[in-house]
């Protein structure tokens, strides 16, 4: 399944991702106020056969809730760990 990016105004750590070229404002008007709308971040294909390793990305769950409610909503945690070096 072709899937779009979207990412947050509010939270550049936050996405959503829906089936190819839906319409967010329309379908999912009270969700797609917080994406900016005609920035598509990036097209993705999601296949549940064939797992592709995206970065933070569950692929069968985002599948799932693209199928149940058409839409799935991913926020990207960033850690940073001190380089710490033994001598």
């Amino acid at each position: 399944m072709k899937c779009d990016v979207y990412q947050s105004k509010k939270n550049t750590r936050r996405f959503i991702i829906v089936p190819e070229n839906t319409i967010i404002s329309k379908s999912l008007p009270n969700i797609g106020k917080e994406f900016v709308i005609n920035k598509k971040w990036k097209t993705v294909e999601l296949n549940e056969k064939e797992i592709k390793p995206l970065i933070a990305l569950n692929t069968r769950e985002a599948l799932v809730n693209i199928r149940r409610q058409g839409y799935h909503i991913q926020e990207i945690a960033v850690n940073f760990k001190e380089n710490v070096l033994k001598q």
